[in-house]
């Protein structure tokens, strides 16, 4: 499809196809009821200026077997033997909107849920600016190539910052039969949203399990629920998530300092693994650390357990850290004697404010040398700090519990 064309799919089923929709500064138009099957690329957008030009509700994405459709099924020639690559990948558009929201117009929104399941990424997108809602991801992994890394929506580096929306701020906080719902739902994925390059990003109300779980029901999950990478000057708003079963939270490796917002999100290792994750907020090393940039940045009112760090800054500065409430499990800590278990880790940063945190060890209170692993807040060649009214619990010996070394 070229310039001005047009196209809706409704009640349909595409499958097989290298490219199964493919257009060019076009109106591509509404996919609603539509299923996609065994495509290597489901649709394709590029150098759009259309906003709205793309609508895709209630439809599947997947890869089954064409006579036996509840047996996944690689693909044909000429990708014989591979899952999907994708989905639905936009390069150099506007205004795309995925899903529609769950308080849309009042109705049931549930009804008009997208699925992706089986394949290699499910939202792959490139210098477009994008909202996403009301979708199923399930299966988003590799396993004929590793790399690169798998996402369940990956946004590469833009040259401009783009705005990208992950959830909606207004979902209804429970169905007709009081179960919370969630915008969107990320299980069973090598990692979860992948944002590479400046961006204005939202993401909210959205669940996350087992990110990169290895196989069997107790593997250790190892993934990144939300990747934040190579940027200059962003904007980040995370609030409202839960995540469970991973291996990193929310990493922030950046090119300079960002406004960050981080609040109200539950991290946490379920039964489903046997091991703790490494961190549930991380951010480290800005490069380009320019003064014509202030940036706002806190992280509070977060509930994380079951970690080996709750939040951690590396070569970070002008951060605020309160409210939060971590738990470092005792059980973990107990079988993984010689592993420092370790509430809010600060290195080689400047102009904190760490205040009214609640750091906790579950189980009984300090009685072996196991117990001197645990560090309530640990500080390490920070300056102009400060360090006040923090809560914690069956630490360590005060002077392990609390270090604030200059």
């Amino acid at each position: 499809m070229d310039d001005g064309s047009s196209l809706q799919s409704v009640l349909s089923t595409i499958e097989e196809a290298q490219i199964a929709v493919s257009g060019s500064n076009c109106t591509i138009g509404l996919f609603n009821n539509t299923r996609f099957n065994a495509n290597n690329v489901s649709v394709l957008v590029e150098n759009s200026t259309i906003i709205n030009n793309c609508t895709v509700e209630q439809c599947i994405f997947e890869s089954k077997d064409v006579f036996t459709i509840a047996v996944p099924a690689n693909l044909i020639r000429p990708y014989l033997g591979r899952r999907p690559e994708t989905a639905l990948r936009f390069k150099n558009c506007v205004g795309q909107f995925i899903g529609r929201p769950l308080n849309y117009a009042n109705v049931s929104a549930l009804n008009y849920r997208n699925y992706f399941r089986d394949m290699n990424m499910a939202i792959d997108i490139s210098n477009t600016t994008i909202e996403i809602y009301n979708n199923d991801f399930t299966n988003i992994f590799r396993h004929d190539i590793m790399y690169p890394p798998s996402y369940a929506i990956n946004a590469l580096k833009s040259n401009v910052i783009k705005g990208i929306t992950v959830g909606d701020f207004n979902v209804p906080p429970q169905n007709d039969n009081g179960q919370q719902l969630w915008e969107n739902i990320f299980y069973n994925c090598d990692n979860g949203i992948n944002i590479n390059g400046s961006a204005v990003a939202t993401i909210v109300n959205n669940k996350m399990n087992r990110i990169r779980a290895q196989p069997g029901s107790t593997g250790t999950s190892t993934g990144t629920a939300i990747n934040l990478f190579d940027a200059n000057y962003s904007t980040y708003d995370i609030h409202n998530n839960f995540i469970t079963n991973f291996g990193t939270g929310i990493w922030g490796s950046l090119l300079s300092y960002a406004n960050i917002d981080i609040h109200n999100n539950n991290f946490n290792i379920g039964s489903l693994v046997t091991a703790q994750a490494f961190a549930a907020i991380r951010f480290a090393n800005p490069v380009n650390a320019l003064a014509i940039f202030t940036p706002t940045q806190f992280i509070y009112d977060n509930s994380i357990r079951r970690v080996t760090r709750g939040i951690v800054t590396t070569n970070w500065d002008d951060i605020s850290i309160t409210d939060n409430s971590i738990n470092l499990t005792n059980s973990d800590i107990v079988a993984n004697p010689g592993t420092f278990y370790i509430g809010i880790n600060a290195n080689k940063c400047q102009n904190l404010n760490i205040a009214r945190n609640y750091i906790y060890k579950d189980g009984p209170n300090p009685t072996s040398a196991i117990d001197d692993q645990v560090l309530g807040i640990n500080g390490q060649n920070i300056t102009t700090s400060t360090i006040t009214s923090n809560l914690l619990s069956r630490m360590a010996a005060p002077s392990a519990s609390l270090t604030h070394n200059k």
